[in-house]
């Protein structure tokens, strides 16, 4: 997996007891063995989605995820300095990609049927963390070639989990691919106990997968 696909499903939200947002502006801190950037997500809810903003170091997304299952209807990536402007929506079973990359024009559909398509798995997964579910299963798509990958996320118990001096009762969730890939890649996830809100990331990153952190600041 790419920097550029990790860094962008990784976004931040905020739930209360039953599962909805509150609307607000939250920071993320992510530490790679060589550097530490900041991501910043404003987070609203519309009379018929949620809407997610993010800013990574130049890089702009934005989601539109479902009210139903917080499943991806819409998502924007804006590269700037590389030429790049994606968008993908989801239409009876289809995941449809338009736009440019990297200066060249695309165009792309995936037929996923019925899946899930979870483009953000930090909110996205937040309802399945709530849930009485061990198990959920979805795609995602890699913004580096735009291929899907079959995936799922398991619960791994609960932790407390240290940041700063803060310390929080955790749900650690494991995302990894489906089939034989299981074994070559993995993330795991930490939500808060109380309400869902995640904390935490922990995966490879970078063209050379190294690993790398993510840790609410605020």
């Amino acid at each position: 997996m790419k920097k550029r696909y990790l860094v962008i499903l990784v976004i931040l939200l905020l739930f209360t007891v039953n599962g909805f947002i509150f609307a607000g502006t939250y920071s993320y801190q992510v530490t790679g063995e060589e550097e530490q950037w900041e991501l910043i997500y404003d987070i609203e809810e519309t009379e018929h989605n949620k809407v997610i903003e993010g800013t990574d170091r130049g890089r702009k997304t934005y989601l539109e995820l479902s009210l139903e299952n917080l499943n991806t209807e819409k998502h924007i990536l804006d590269i700037p300095e590389e030429d790049t402007f994606l968008e993908m929506i989801k239409e009876n079973g289809e995941i449809i990609i338009s736009g440019k990359m990297n200066g060249e024009e695309v165009e792309k559909k995936h037929d996923i049927g019925d899946e899930l398509w979870l483009q953000n798995f930090s909110f996205s997964l937040q309802k399945f963390v709530l849930s009485d579910e061990d198990r959920i299963d979805f795609v995602g798509v890699s913004t580096d070639d735009l291929s899907t990958h079959e995936m799922f996320a398991t619960r791994e118990g609960v932790e407390t989990v240290s940041i700063g001096e803060e310390e929080y009762e955790a749900y650690k969730v494991r995302v990894r691919l489906r089939g034989f890939l299981r074994f070559f890649w993995d993330n795991h996830y930490w939500f808060r106990k109380a309400d869902g809100l995640f904390i935490k990331q922990i995966g490879e990153m970078g063209e050379d997968e190294e690993e790398a952190v993510v840790e609410l600041i605020q």
